[in-house]
């Protein structure tokens, strides 16, 4: 069973897999509770390219995202290409 974590004391939506007889006792405690699609946040951050990036990471993120830029890792810099991203207001 899973449970998920409304304490102040604990990371922000934590979620825990537990044996059914536990679950009963630690529901009691009013720290947990249970884990359904309605009460689990995902969180989806959205990642841009940067000057740490690896051209092999820009250049699948190019392809994911910003599919009417061409990128050549062999022929462009990865300043070339990122400064052409900000220009076109993808990052």
């Amino acid at each position: 069973m899973q449970l998920k974590s409304i304490s102040e004391h604990r990371p922000k939506n934590l979620i825990i897999d537990v044996a059914e007889q536990d679950a009963k006792a630690i529901l009691k405690t009013g720290e947990f509770i249970e884990a359904t699609k309605e009460n689990i946040i995902v969180e989806k951050k959205e990642y841009k390219p940067n000057e740490s990036w690896k051209e092999v990471d820009i250049d699948k993120w190019i392809e994911e995202n910003a599919s009417d830029i061409k990128y050549y890792p062999s022929k462009h810099t990865k300043k070339y290409i990122l400064d052409k991203l900000r220009h076109q207001n993808y990052i």
